[in-house]
């Protein structure tokens, strides 16, 4: 099936991040299935943007289909041919005459700190592979006034200098491989936002970032001659730069879009107050779950251009696990504040106090995971939790476990959800808008609890280890969701959108 050309405008291309680019990737590649030309559009500066793709292409997250282009790297390598150079010369190495050098290795990465004259001068962080991640240049007072950063293979490709008065962002000089300078980007202090741009060899200026970013979408629309394309955008701050393109314009709200505490449809997060404004300006919108469309028409009045299509959920193609643990617990997700992992733990510690030899594994990466972990101390549940880091394969982990846990106090959707259920993992989680309730069948393949009923939680994880009869029953079900989210359906709900 040929027809339009689909974009899917993004803000970086990230594979270790949560289930936003998760849902737009998987989007894409199952889309790419039925179209011939997908794009992913990025506009964020990422020094590991080509590691990155090539990392999702080799290892089959993302379809081949599939073309990323990134703004920065396309500016970058359109210098390159223009055949501007500047030689630069960095001391990328570990060792530096001259300067007294202490050493900080983690697991991550490795950090030295370099003083001169008594004075703290230099900061440099390499990955665990030896290239260099970034120099922090310092003044007399330890400020940090400059920072280099650069490729995984050790290529200089931006600097920043930093206003010494507050520590933040004010000017970014970005190179290309060669070491020119294209690009100067002065950054909004107040925001952290990249604001007025000068672009080099032509010294043309944007009086904004959203300028540049228009103009180099345009670019890429006669470039690849893109004469009737379809622009998908899942973040808000990007409505902007869509409303400008001369495209058919598809919203899709991934995110919750109430106000903390996230279960008053009358109470609007501030965030989204543009958006409803001017939805009217799109010629789709889509939204993943009925809950949230019925909960936005009652507030808004009935919409036209709004259709429903949830997340799919294909066939877990894999084998049965034979490490399944009829005592383990698992989630996977974010590790912040929304996500709720604290509440798991107070739910587990309960768990435990039934079952001893309960186990929960946490699977995610975040901020909050220092203070987990002191939590789970607190409990004392060292010997009951463990934290397992970031995961690409989800599904077997899934598999291993007897249940799974959700204990956020928001979602768009819950992706999480519906992979657990497609290996037979039945899930104990909060009901919360949106996504539980149009996933989960209570009772049949899951449990749903009452945000913050943290001794309901406690409950239905005891009851479902403890009654290997009705886990086995949930387990069955939990498999039905593929049906019910099925791939064909996702495909033909889409491409009635796009072509229509």
């Amino acid at each position: 099936m040929n027809g339009n050309d689909i974009i899917f405008l993004m803000d970086a291309f990230r594979i270790k991040k949560g289930g936003l680019t998760k849902a737009v990737t998987s989007r894409a590649n199952l889309l790419a299935t039925k179209k011939e030309r997908l794009f992913y559009l990025t506009l964020t500066f990422n020094p590991m943007h080509n590691a990155t793709v090539h990392e999702a292409k080799s290892s089959g997250l993302l379809h081949s289909n599939v073309q990323v282009l990134n703004l920065f790297e396309e500016l970058a390598e359109k210098s390159e041919q223009e055949g501007e150079t500047t030689k630069r010369e960095t001391n990328i190495e570990v060792r530096e005459e001259g300067f007294t050098i202490t050493e900080s290795i983690s697991d991550e990465h490795d950090a030295y700190r370099y003083y001169q004259d008594g004075f703290y001068v230099k900061y440099k962080r390499f990955r665990k592979d030896g290239s260099i991640v970034y120099i922090d240049y310092m003044n007399e007072a330890r400020q940090r006034t400059t920072r280099e950063e650069f490729s995984h293979d050790n290529v200089l490709l931006r600097t920043r200098h930093y206003n010494s008065s507050n520590g933040k962002p004010r000017l970014d000089r970005f190179y290309n491989r060669n070491g020119y300078c294209y690009l100067t980007i002065w950054v909004n202090e107040d925001k952290d936002q990249p604001g007025k741009c000068i672009h080099f060899p032509s010294g043309k200026e944007h009086s904004k970032f959203e300028d540049l970013a228009v103009e180099w979408i345009k670019d890429k629309f006669k470039e690849y001659s893109m004469t009737d394309p379809v622009v998908t955008v899942d973040q808000r701050p990007l409505d902007n730069i869509v409303f400008r393109l001369p495209a058919k314009k598809i919203a899709v709200m991934h995110m919750n879009h109430l106000a903390s505490p996230y279960n008053d449809s009358t109470q609007i997060d501030p965030g989204y107050d543009s958006f409803f404004n001017d939805m009217d300006r799109f010629d789709d919108v889509v939204i993943l779950t009925h809950e949230q469309k019925d909960d936005i028409e009652n507030y808004f009045g009935r919409l036209t251009n709004y259709h429903v299509i949830p997340h799919s959920v294909p066939d877990a193609d894999i084998e049965e696990s034979s490490n399944f643990n009829p005592k383990k617990i698992i989630t996977i997700g974010r590790l912040v504040k929304i996500k709720g992992v604290d509440d798991s733990l107070r739910a587990f510690r309960k768990v435990v106090d039934q079952i001893p030899d309960a186990q929960f594994d946490i699977y995610g990466l975040g901020k909050e995971e220092k203070n987990l972990r002191k939590l789970v101390k607190d409990l004392r549940l060292t010997k009951n939790v463990e934290f397992k880091g970031y995961t690409f394969n989800p599904l077997p982990l899934y598999q291993e476990a007897a249940v799974s846990l959700l204990t956020s106090k928001a979602e768009g959707f819950g992706l999480v959800i519906t992979e657990s259920l497609s290996v037979g993992t039945p899930m104990v989680l909060y009901n919360v808008k949106y996504g539980p309730k149009d996933i989960i069948r209570d009772n049949i393949d899951g449990v749903l609890v009452e945000h913050g009923n943290i001794d309901g939680i406690a409950e239905a994880l005891i009851d479902l280890l403890s009654n290997q009869q009705k886990l086995t029953e949930m387990r069955a079900k939990a498999k039905e969701v593929s049906q019910r989210f099925s791939v064909e359906r996702f495909q033909d709900s889409w491409l009635s959108v796009i072509d229509a």
